[in-house]
């Protein structure tokens, strides 16, 4: 078994992942913060991108209001500023000096104003997609290779299959109210966390926002349900 981290698509059977996605499991509002610390020590590379996934998450939701975003900044550690991880994947992403910039926005939250949100959004989006061209090259071909295939524009989402236990890649699409596994094309996952960085991963490379891709989602859903009714 490899000793890579689990980030990366061709290691999902690492004991990294699987210790990661346990501490996860273990989290609850109350103990989140120390459980997130031990999550970053376990694997610094997957608590980085799915720390990124968020902010990116916050900045396309919560845009006008960044208080959950200035949570996020100044309550988790960034791995990449860390000298215990000096070889993680996202000290590399993320540029000397953007690195020294949310250092000091760490250091003094009082200084993250509105105008800032932006530049942290494209530090986010920068630092993700050269992770997701890294971890994820063969899923986001397959991705472009499904959508082009398609008429109407796709998302991608997590679904648990109920007789393995795995997490199969789908798409779905609004327009018909098609819900389909792409498992053939993109392999199924082992833990949720990695199933949904990558699918993050993949709706950011068809140039969905989060906010774009849970919609098309969930009104795939709503019209999936509405034509079995």
């Amino acid at each position: 078994m490899t000793t890579k981290c689990g980030l990366c698509t061709a290691n999902i059977f690492t004991d990294a992942e699987l210790a990661y996605q346990a501490i996860q499991d273990r989290a609850t509002l109350r103990n989140y913060p120390s459980i997130i610390e031990q999550a970053m020590e376990t694997d610094a590379n997957a608590y980085m991108h799915d720390l990124l996934d968020a902010f990116a998450i916050d900045c396309d939701f919560g845009h006008d209001e960044p208080k959950t975003l200035l949570w996020l900044v100044t309550t988790y550690k960034m791995a990449s500023l860390n000298p215990n991880h000096a070889d993680c994947l996202a000290a590399r992403a993320i540029s000397y000096i953007d690195r020294e910039w949310l250092h000091q926005i760490q250091a003094r939250p009082d200084t993250l104003l509105p105008m800032h949100v932006k530049r942290i959004a494209n530090i986010v989006k920068t630092a993700l997609k050269k992770l997701s061209d890294d971890a994820f090259p063969d899923e986001l071909k397959a991705a472009h290779q499904i959508q082009d295939c398609y008429t109407h524009r796709l998302a991608f989402t997590p679904q648990r299959n109920p007789d393995t236990g795995w997490i199969n890649i789908a798409s779905a699409c609004d327009v018909t109210g098609e819900i389909r596994d792409q498992s053939t094309l993109i392999s199924p996952r082992l833990t949720k966390h990695h199933a949904i960085r990558l699918t993050n991963a993949i709706n950011r490379c068809l140039g969905l926002r989060p906010l774009e891709a849970s919609m098309i989602v969930t009104s795939a859903a709503w019209a999936r349900e509405a034509g079995t009714a």
